[in-house]
């Protein structure tokens, strides 16, 4: 989904994250929750439709990919288990038509059971088969999530007092993920997104639009959908910003890429990095350290591959460690001048 930013796209997807936090009235809850069990459908699957037409209008598009979180514990054995099965389920819409907002729920209902009922396909699987255009600027397919999250329960251990610690929201995947919860106070919720992409006034804004919409759509369930008020000004762009041909675009990665430290480093007042083995009479994999604690990985790598292809040729693996690799964008930086064709 291409949404209109108040910022240029960066070349490298940075991963920052903010958030946006909200609180809908009981009433506002109760009359979707009618609205729902008079529809055939759920909670979620409303507010998942209101989301998609809200995003429609936002980006001027029709034809929406939005994803959601699943559990993904559909089987017994894996009830109990403690870890991680969160699948990312990619759902379509289409908004094209004289479609009425009761036939978009309708339409969300059909989309939703048809993908639970893949959901054990592992997200990073479908991408593989699918082979869509790859971008270091965003995540694969999927750009917008709505999670539904359940109401929090306290949670009792024997002989254990459980507190709970909040993670702080300072990363995202995604350009922006809606995250809603219904509780006795009412739906609330946090909107996730990346600050370098978005202002928090568009955010605020659309978290108010969001909230007018969901108004508007339980007092006129049947209304065609080009018959709602959404207000969502498009996000300024700055003054002589234009698009990037390929061409173009390839060079601004390939700077980012090399610039994504703090700073560049002489490689002349390097010292050569160290090698060994991890036991004495082990040969694989070849271990490689750094010299000197201020090494750039990624321009070293990149100005040493006949050094890195011959090793691994002749060890059939090497291993780097000690390296100063603190994020995701410099981890991506090193793997590119490993390897380009990782990236697309």
């Amino acid at each position: 989904m291409s949404l209109p930013t108040d910022k240029p796209r960066p070349p490298v997807q940075s991963f920052r994250g903010a958030y946006e936090e909200f609180e809908m009235p009981r009433a506002l809850l109760d009359d979707l929750k009618r609205l729902s069990r008079s529809e055939g459908v759920t909670l979620f699957m409303t507010c998942l439709a209101a989301y998609q037409l809200l995003l429609a209008r936002f980006s001027g598009q029709q034809d929406l990919l939005v994803g959601t979180d699943v559990a993904n514990r559909t089987r017994v054995e894996t009830e109990s288990l403690i870890g991680f099965f969160t699948n990312l389920l990619p759902l379509r819409a289409n908004l094209t038509g004289d479609l009425e907002f009761s036939g978009l729920m309708r339409q969300v209902r059909e989309t939703t059971l048809e993908g639970y009922a893949h959901q054990d396909l592992p997200f990073e699987k479908l991408v593989e088969e699918l082979r869509p255009e790859r971008d270091l600027g965003r995540n694969p397919m999927v750009q917008v999530l709505l999670v539904m999250q359940n109401p929090e329960v306290p949670i009792e251990l024997t002989k254990l007092d459980v507190s709970r610690y909040d993670l702080p929201l300072e990363s995202s995947r995604f350009d922006i993920v809606l995250f809603l919860s219904a509780g006795e106070q009412g739906l609330s919720g946090f909107w996730l997104y990346n600050p370098d992409l978005f202002e928090a006034a568009t955010i605020a804004r659309l978290s108010d639009n969001y909230q007018k919409l969901l108004g508007q759509i339980v007092a006129r369930p049947s209304a065609r959908l080009d018959s709602f008020e959404i207000l969502v000004d498009e996000p300024r762009k700055r003054p002589g910003l234009k698009e990037m041909n390929k061409k173009d675009l390839h060079e601004a990665r390939l700077n980012r890429l090399r610039n994504i430290r703090r700073s560049s480093i002489d490689l002349s007042q390097v010292s050569s990095v160290r090698t060994g083995f991890l036991e004495p009479e082990q040969t694989l994999p070849l271990l490689i350290e750094p010299g000197n604690a201020d090494i750039d990985l990624a321009e070293w790598a990149a100005g040493n591959r006949p050094f890195i292809d011959e090793n691994l040729l002749r060890h059939g693996a090497l291993l780097f460690r000690g390296f100063a690799v603190d994020s995701v964008p410099e981890f991506d930086s090193f793997a590119y001048s490993i390897c380009h064709s990782l990236f697309g």
